[in-house]
């Protein structure tokens, strides 16, 4: 049976700015390791009665990209601490949350990117820039894997980097940041590359 991996190339870095310490992690691993992801809008907030480290939310799904339908999830706001996370009413969200004794959990490096998040134009107009470029390519990106039904399956968990002279020739590439391409890797079960298939190029 022939396994593939998927690679996704993009022509922007994601903006991941954390009060606390959070790993780095690629789209493609936030895609292949939480149970659901999904663009929603914040429709109610209320503390946990039984976890003082939680509130329970509930969510109106604008666009879904893995997992099931729901209306109720929790995050992990740790209020009292450097790490404190808390998604106001009436706000939009991407979400990547995992299931944690039986809820959808997600919390401050869960990736969570705030859709409708306000910036002052006038003292930080690139910020503003750069955040909405970011969210708009991660965005673009779930939708071709939805309406192309990719699952990013890595079952032997095979890592791969891009080698540092590949990055300065792509210094003078004047993509769009709003383009991305997707390459198919067939990988045999001695993890030995067979072939690559290109599914999607830059535009």
């Amino acid at each position: 049976m022939k396994k593939t991996l998927l690679l996704l190339l993009l022509t922007a870095n994601f903006l991941s700015t954390y009060a606390c310490s959070c790993v780095p992690t690629s789209l493609q691993d936030k895609f292949r390791s939480n149970d659901f992801i999904a663009l929603a809008k914040i429709t109610e907030v209320t503390p946990d009665d039984k976890n003082k480290e939680y509130h329970n939310i509930e969510i109106k799904i604008i666009n879904l990209y893995k997992g099931e339908q729901t209306t109720k999830i929790k995050i992990h706001s740790f209020l009292n601490s450097s790490c404190a996370f808390f998604t106001e009413k009436n706000s939009t969200w991407l979400i990547f949350a995992n299931k944690y004794d039986g809820d959808l959990v997600f919390g401050r490096c869960s990736g969570a990117i705030q859709e409708d998040k306000k910036f002052d134009l006038v003292k930080h107009p690139p910020v503003a820039v750069g955040y909405k470029e970011s969210l708009g390519l991660k965005l673009s990106v779930l939708n071709w894997l939805k309406e192309n039904k990719i699952s990013l399956k890595n079952q032997y968990d095979v890592r791969f980097w891009i080698p540092k002279e590949n990055f300065e020739i792509l210094k003078n590439f004047n993509g769009n940041t709003s383009d991305f391409a997707v390459v198919e890797y067939e990988i045999t079960k001695n993890l030995k590359l067979r072939k690559t298939r290109l599914l999607k190029g830059f535009n």
